[in-house]
């Protein structure tokens, strides 16, 4: 199984469409999104880029864990990111967490101390981790950020 994880940044008149605009930059605005709690399976391969939307699939459902955040004050940061840690080694199952914030290094260290202690809980090797930051700057209108780590999607028929 491949995932992969896509960010975004976007701007609109209202959260609805500056979200909107965050999907569309990430690339999963034509899908409906079922959000996942988290749980990385064993074996997939995580792959950073943004994602590529087939149009044949427009409308289909999409299984994604999703970061998403939003500011409204003109010259501040939406922030979202998420971040992940596997077992022991780069193959082994493993978990995501998502946060938001108005500050890069607010949502980094935010990441880092909940993989921390999921690592710890779990007894993995905090090691083998990583993850994925996306910044929108509001700029009078509403400001939106999106990281999404995709797995895949479904038709409905």
């Amino acid at each position: 199984m491949r995932i992969v994880v896509t960010k975004g940044a976007g701007e609109g008149s209202t959260r609805k469409s500056a979200f909107d605009s965050a999907l569309r930059d990430a690339g999963i605005d034509g899908y409906n999104l079922l959000e996942l709690s988290s749980v990385l399976p064993p074996g997939c391969e995580i792959a950073e880029e943004k994602f590529a939307m087939d149009p044949a699939e427009h409308g289909h459902r999409l299984y994604v864990v999703l970061a998403c955040s939003f500011q409204e004050s003109a010259g501040k940061k939406a922030v979202a990111g998420i971040g992940w840690i596997r077992q022991h080694d780069p193959d082994g199952p493993g978990v995501f967490v998502e946060h938001a914030g108005d500050t890069p290094s607010g949502v980094a260290g935010d990441i880092a101390t909940s993989l921390r202690e999921m690592a710890s809980r779990r007894k993995w090797d905090f090691e083998s981790h990583g993850s994925s930051t996306s910044e929108a700057v509001c700029s009078g209108k509403v400001a939106c950020a999106v990281v999404a780590a995709v797995y895949m999607s479904e038709g409905w028929g």
